[in-house]
């Protein structure tokens, strides 16, 4: 991965005990990371995964549910973060 910044981090609970963990690395561009971004995000509840984001090499953009993984269109660190919150609603975390 080369010389890695850490841009974000951030952990925090739900009213429902969710945890929530976003990490995001500025990193040089290549063409494992062409954005110049690694992530990982992450929202748990009672140690079972919710959901999750990460683009790690060789699978690129792409999120996981309880029981799938989908391939993400990464449009910016702030649609991602948008993106990752709002999916925490749908598969079953709480404010």
């Amino acid at each position: 991965m080369g010389k890695a910044t850490l841009y974000l981090h951030e952990k925090f609970y739900l009213d429902d005990e969710t945890v929530v963990e976003m990490k995001i690395w500025s990193i040089k561009n290549d063409e494992k990371f062409p954005e110049g971004f690694k992530y990982s995000l992450f929202a748990t509840k009672g140690g079972r995964l919710i959901i999750g984001y990460d683009n790690h090499h060789p699978k690129g953009h792409h999120y996981h549910t309880i029981d799938k993984e989908y391939k993400y269109h990464f449009g910016g660190i702030d649609r991602l973060i948008s993106d990752f919150l709002e999916n925490i609603k749908k598969y079953g975390g709480k404010k």
